[in-house]
């Protein structure tokens, strides 16, 4: 998955812009403090929840409106039907018309930001978790700022 403007993919590039992005006035310090490096959660965090709730499909994909089947058109990688989001905060998820019916690209409302899907089934040997030296725990360090 890749977004428009950092996120997911932003990890490669240091995390800058998605910190810059998503943290407000704490971002660039959020940037300096985690670097290129990875950042670690609890399950039950809330503090960061709102920051990564993109990587659940459940959050992601769920409809703030009422759904209509939109156009058909060519989205990278495929053709797709439109499934709009009539919503406040709806959008268009453009969904595979042939094989699998995967969701391909999600767009915005008003074609603000998007999303693309793909390589749906693929493996990826290569990831492998980082060392102990390239993960921030962001719990710690968020007990750590606001202890008394």
């Amino acid at each position: 998955m890749r977004t428009d403007h950092g996120g997911l993919r932003e990890r490669t590039h240091g995390g800058r812009s998605f910190w810059k992005a998503n943290a407000g006035d704490a971002g660039a310090t959020m940037a300096e403090i985690m670097g290129s490096r990875w950042g670690k959660l609890s399950a039950t965090d809330t503090a960061f929840r709102n920051l990564f709730e993109i990587t659940d499909p459940s959050e992601l994909l769920k409809p703030t409106g009422g759904l209509s089947k939109g156009t058909t058109k060519q989205v990278p990688g495929d053709t797709a039907v439109g499934v709009v989001d009539s919503g406040a905060d709806g959008g268009t998820l453009w969904v595979a018309t042939t094989g699998e019916p995967y969701p391909l690209f999600l767009e915005g409302p008003e074609g603000k930001g998007h999303i693309t899907f793909n390589s749906f089934g693929a493996s990826f040997p290569d990831i492998a978790l980082p060392g102990a030296s390239e993960v921030v725990d962001l719990d710690k360090l968020l007990r750590r700022t606001t202890a008394p």
